[in-house]
């Protein structure tokens, strides 16, 4: 008689209600706005993985076949008829779909020293032989085939996320709930479920379509889920997607007003995208990022003035007050404030080898705090980095997409090193970039001409400018 938990599971997976809610989206909101049980659906921001529906693992001829642990046909002729009527209703629904499969290659290449120590202390070979990239056992079973408006992702460890562009993916077609349903729910389904729900999406596992080959460990799974993300049985998802409008194809622009007037909206697959400066701005998804006005780099009791390597006191002086204005304005009128402060540990004892210099931003010294006249206050965001870049191991691009920021606005110096960096990183993951060109300052070296030439690329946009709009707007 199976236990008390396996039937707890059962019932979470195949009997709790599902109640979507409508949301009117605009290119301003990022975040799920449903509460976690009650999962939002919307074919326009949903997005269904199916995992590691190959070969390998499910057919006869397979080489979890030949090793004696292939997925039972039983289990399957259960569970690949859920799995196609669902995804018969989302590409219906015109929903995206993305194919996840593990992928090693040939030569062993893929694994890893600790992989090899696993796979050896199991009594296996370090190169076990499935999931080959290009082999039989590596495709999608025919069952499953992806149609050719489908996406199918290699992935190198359990974790679908990891190592992929699969959060990419999602961010740039504005998807916020992820549906996932396959095999190996145990291994690879529970790190994948979870990363998607830690990165801010509303993360739904598909209960009775969600398997592992064991039935303890699938239940056992599918609670763990329970109690962590979303579980819905595929029939309820089915459901709320029938009574759903299917995502709107292409682009949908509206006429352009007359002179003066407002201008004209583009509307993406149901939601929109900026067109005009203003939308562009606007202070609810804008952050301003501050970059290294520090007193190692402005102070002429700095570090880099004590080397000989600081900026020149006028040029510096000129860029302080803008940054000043704006930096208020973006206090009154809502706008997220960043501060980005290069970083030396205090116990790092090899800093890079090209910049800072190796005395200077010591974490906790006065030399790393920001200048005085800038300094952060409650409700501004102070964030170390460690590279030029300021998405590179910080916490940046989080609290960016939980906080609905759409627009990085970049001010302040080493604008040709690390600010670009940390726009070009931006713009990579999805960020519109703005530079503020009168308060921003680069280097005098033939690098700081490329650099700024790049900077030219971004939206140029005086600090004037950007408070006008922002006035405007309150207004």
């Amino acid at each position: 008689m199976p236990g008390l938990s396996s039937i707890r599971s059962l019932l979470i997976a195949l009997t709790m209600l599902l109640a979507p809610m409508p949301l009117t989206m605009t290119w301003a909101r990022q975040l799920p706005s449903a509460p976690a049980d009650v999962p939002d659906l919307d074919p326009r921001h949903t997005a269904v993985i199916v995992h590691e529906m190959i070969n390998d693992f499910i057919s006869a001829g397979g080489e979890y076949d030949k090793q004696g642990r292939r997925y039972s046909p039983e289990l399957m002729a259960a569970v690949v008829p859920r799995i196609q009527r669902l995804l018969a209703t989302a590409r219906q629904k015109k929903i995206r779909v993305i194919y996840v499969r593990f992928t090693s290659h040939e030569d062993g290449s893929t694994l890893s020293d600790a992989n090899r120590r696993d796979l050896i202390s199991q009594g296996e070979a370090p190169e076990e032989r499935t999931h080959i990239e290009g082999s039989w056992g590596w495709e999608i079973i025919d069952a499953l085939k992806p149609q050719p408006q489908d996406l199918v992702l290699r992935k190198y460890r359990p974790d679908a996320f990891y190592g992929t562009i699969l959060d990419s993916i999602l961010r740039w077609n504005g998807i916020k709930t992820v549906v996932t349903t396959g095999v190996g729910v145990a291994v690879g389904g529970v790190p994948t479920v979870m990363t998607a729900s830690n990165l801010g999406y509303q993360s739904v596992a598909v209960g009775d379509a969600f398997v592992s080959t064991d039935g303890k460990r699938t239940a056992a799974a599918i609670e763990y889920l329970a109690a962590h993300a979303i579980v819905r049985s595929h029939q309820e998802v089915v459901d709320a997607w029938e009574r759903a409008a299917p995502r709107p194809d292409g682009v949908a622009m509206n006429a352009p007003g007359i002179p003066g007037g407002p201008p004209p909206r583009v509307m993406h697959e149901g939601r929109e995208i900026p067109v005009s400066r203003e939308a562009l701005l606007g202070a609810p998804h804008c952050a301003l990022v501050i970059n290294d006005m520090q007193n190692d780099f402005l102070s002429p009791r700095g570090a880099c003035a004590r080397r000989r390597c600081g900026y020149d006191r006028a040029r510096a002086s000129a860029i302080v007050p803008p940054i000043e204005q704006v930096v208020r304005t973006a206090r009154a009128r809502g706008a997220l404030v960043i501060f980005l402060q290069s970083t030396i540990a205090a116990d790092d004892l090899a800093p890079s080898r090209t910049w800072p210099p190796s005395d200077a931003v010591r974490e906790g010294t006065w030399g790393w705090r920001t200048i005085d006249s800038l300094k952060p206050q409650r409700g501004d965001i102070v964030i170390p980095k460690y590279r030029p870049d300021g998405f590179h191991g910080t916490r940046l691009d989080d609290v960016l997409r939980r906080r609905g920021i759409k627009t990085l606005v970049l001010a302040g110096v080493n604008a040709d090193y690390g600010g670009l960096q940390t726009l070009m990183r931006g713009w990579y993951i999805g960020y519109y970039r703005v530079v503020l060109t009168d308060a921003v300052l680069s280097n005098t070296t033939e690098a700081a001409e490329f650099g700024q030439g790049m900077l030219d690329m971004a939206m140029p946009t005086t600090h004037r400018e950007l408070i006008n709009i922002w006035t405007r707007a309150a207004r």
